[in-house]
């Protein structure tokens, strides 16, 4: 399609290389694994002494940089969606966005429930509405 542009790069909430940490069973089969992969290394289904090495991309910079609107955004980055949302509201770019429909994983990650918990917070105290969390 003309319109769609492939960017061959994660995403997050800095520039720069991070490990990307591939799921338990990738020795099957890495692709068909790789949905389960993830930048956080005690995510439970990944191996922490199995990676590559991905650049990955500011989100919030990239959104600013298209200089428009963005009708959506569907988000499923496995594990740092919450550090990702944090920095767009704070930064503003969360209001570029028309619908922003998130998968979290403190469901599966008992780590990131705090996290998310304080995302779910900072949406309601600034009356945030665009965000839907509940994705899945």
């Amino acid at each position: 399609m003309p319109n769609v542009h492939c960017i061959s790069k994660g995403v997050g909430d800095s520039n720069g290389f991070y490990k990307l940490y591939l799921h338990e069973n990738s020795d099957e089969d890495e692709v068909h694994w790789s949905t389960g992969s993830s930048l956080l290394s005690f995510k439970g289904n990944v191996l922490p002494d199995k990676y590559v090495e991905v650049e990955v991309i500011d989100l919030c910079e990239f959104i600013e940089k298209l200089n428009q609107r963005v009708k959506v955004l569907k988000m499923d980055v496995e594990g740092i969606e919450c550090r990702i949302l944090t920095k767009m509201i704070k930064t503003g770019i969360i209001y570029v966005v028309d619908q922003v429909f998130v998968e979290t994983h403190d469901h599966k990650v008992p780590q990131l429930k705090a996290e998310t918990d304080a995302v779910r917070e900072l949406l309601i105290t600034r009356g945030i509405r665009n965000v839907s969390l509940n994705w899945k």
